[in-house]
């Protein structure tokens, strides 16, 4: 966006294909390390980043905890656990998670109450119950959350403060 003499640059990723399983670099080097692996080159500046059902795990997660400026994660389908949560709960600018179809049951919510900006928050088809309720209501900006699939019953709660619970049922 150009405007008023300020210029918004965003970068999103750049992927370089080599193989079948994911590693991640930083910094824009690469180099496999054995046989063909993956390769995902994400820069510093990326503040949005889509690794839709690349089979991400907890250890790749950890990977990305260097960057800083990330707003929006989408994993989908990946082997993220509640474990891998604290890395996601180490990205200071995060708006927008997106879990579904992962590994998430629930204790490690906890990990991302210190996301001063996470606003929507996507866990369909994840083994959640009312248990992980408490920590949701934990997170200070979340206005949307989608719980289609999961074993949660009593969503009033989260409607009770305001924040829209997306794809349900109710």
């Amino acid at each position: 966006r150009r405007g008023g003499g300020d210029v918004w640059l965003c970068v999103v990723c750049f992927f370089v294909v080599i193989g079948a399983r994911p590693s991640f670099t930083r910094g824009g080097s690469s180099a496999a390390s054995d046989g063909y692996k993956r390769q995902i080159v994400v820069f510093e500046e990326t503040r949005l980043l889509n690794l839709d059902w690349v089979q991400l795990d907890d250890a790749g997660l950890a990977r990305l905890g260097h960057l800083n400026q990330l707003q929006l994660l989408s994993a989908a389908g990946s082997h993220v656990t509640d474990e891998g949560l604290a890395v996601a709960g180490s990205l200071p600018e995060l708006k927008h998670l997106d879990l579904r179809s992962s590994c998430v049951r629930g204790p490690g919510l906890v990990h991302l109450k210190s996301l001063r900006h996470l606003e929507q928050l996507v866990l369909t088809q994840n083994e959640l119950t009312d248990d992980c309720l408490p920590d949701l209501l934990e997170l200070p900006a979340l206005e949307i959350v989608s719980l289609n699939a999961t074993f949660i019953e009593d969503f009033s709660v989260l409607k009770n403060r305001g924040i829209l619970v997306a794809d349900v049922e109710t």
